[in-house]
Parts: C-alpha cells; sequence; structure tokens
C-alpha cells in the first residue's frame, strides 16, 4: 500500500465515521422529538382523568388513588403560594406608601426647617439695620 493509498484510506474512513455520527445524531434527535410527543400525550391523558376525578365521575384504583391525592396537595400548595405572593404584594405596595409619605413629610419638614431659618435670618438682619 502506497502513500496515496493510506490517504485514500484515511479519507474514506473519516467520510464513513463523519457519515455514521450524522446518522447516529439524527436519530437522536428523532429520539428526542418522539420522547417529547410521548410526554406530552401521556400529560393530555393525564389531565383528561384528572378532569373526571376532579369532577368526581372517576374514582381510581387504590393503588393510583395516592396519585391523585398527592396532586391535590401539590396543587393546593401551589394555591397557597400564590396567595402569599399575593398577600406579599399587597404588603409591598402598603409599606412602599408608607416610606412614600414618610419621605414627603420629611422633605416639608426640611423645608419649613429652612424657611423658618430663612425667616429668622431676615429678621435679625432687619433688628441689625433697624439698630443702626
Amino acid at each position: 500500500m502506497g502513500i496515496t493509498d493510506t490517504i485514500d484510506n484515511r479519507m474514506k474512513r473519516s467520510k464513513s465515521m463523519k457519515k455514521e455520527k450524522k446518522e447516529i445524531d439524527d436519530r437522536m434527535d428523532d429520539i428526542a422529538e418522539v420522547t417529547i410527543a410521548a410526554s406530552e400525550e401521556l400529560l393530555e391523558i393525564g389531565r383528561f382523568f384528572w378532569k373526571k376525578y376532579i369532577a368526581g365521575t372517576y374514582e381510581p384504583e387504590p393503588g393510583i388513588k395516592v396519585r391523585f391525592d398527592n396532586l391535590d396537595t401539590l396543587n393546593e400548595r401551589v394555591r397557597n403560594l400564590v396567595q402569599e405572593i399575593d398577600d406579599l404584594k399587597i404588603t409591598g405596595t402598603k409599606e412602599r406608601e408608607v416610606i412614600d409619605d414618610n419621605t414627603r413629610r420629611s422633605i416639608r419638614e426640611k423645608q419649613d426647617r429652612k424657611a423658618e431659618r430663612a425667616e429668622e435670618k431676615a429678621r435679625r438682619q432687619a433688628e441689625k439695620e433697624y439698630e443702626e
């Protein structure tokens, strides 16, 4: 085997490996897509039975009922967390209103003190000019 045969062999091997990798990657992408589609279908099946369970038209077998109870507990936890978030927003809004009110009052007090000092200074200046 000469040098050109060796180079040709390596190029063919490289091309073969590259083709194999691409085909495997394509299949892996297909597997991912099919897995996602299957998960979505499973989710829809679960929604179907969950809605029937909530409506009282479906009673799961005892072995799976615990799953429905767990889901109900998790949903209740989510509702509670949403309520906590709403409460935090209300509390935060009220807190910021108090902060704004305090800031406005503080600014007014500073302006009043400044005006009082200016009046006092003007009064002293007037008294000084009157004495002269």
